[in-house]
């Protein structure tokens, strides 16, 4: 790498690290909401109560929220968590995708009980409208993010005087 491309680098470093810290508040904001957690959370994604979500139920909930994502960026989002490569999540996955880094916070998701436990309810309406309106914004960034960050690994590999 030439010295005049340390900037770029330093600009596109400081964009994935900005992406990133605003995926971790809007998780932090949501484990903290008194009814999101990862009991309903994951019954939410395992509507079939099968014990792991394939794509096509990861898709099925973003489609269950009205919310139509390009198939491809949501392969890229779930093979990011698709810790083993094997095209299913399973729980300590959602747990990595959804959960803060803060073990804390992620603590506190993690061990809430289900606020559904014992109610009849709509997979879609799982939480309550405040918080259902955030989950479907850290959908979106999830997605945006990733779709985000691997935009700016294409842009510094097509620079010219750039290498690897």
């Amino acid at each position: 790498m030439d010295w005049f491309e340390e900037p770029n680098l330093a600009k596109t470093f400081y964009e994935m690290i900005q992406a990133e810290q605003d995926l971790e508040l809007l998780k932090q904001k949501l484990s903290l909401q008194t009814d999101f957690n990862m009991i309903d959370l994951w019954a939410l994604f395992d509507g079939q109560g099968h014990g792991t979500i394939s794509r096509m139920q990861f898709e099925e909930v973003y489609n269950l929220l009205s919310m139509y994502p390009d198939r491809h960026e949501l392969v890229m989002l779930f093979r990011k968590f698709d810790t083993d490569q094997d095209e299913i999540l399973k729980y300590p996955d959602l747990v990595n995708m959804f959960g803060p880094r803060d073990d804390r916070y992620k603590d506190v998701l993690v061990h809430r009980k289900s606020f559904n436990s014992g109610r009849c309810y709509m997979r879609a309406q799982c939480f309550l409208p405040e918080t259902m309106n955030d989950f479907k914004r850290l959908l979106l960034l999830l997605l945006n993010t990733e779709v985000r960050i691997n935009n700016l690994k294409k842009q510094l590999i097509e620079r010219k005087n750039f290498d690897v």
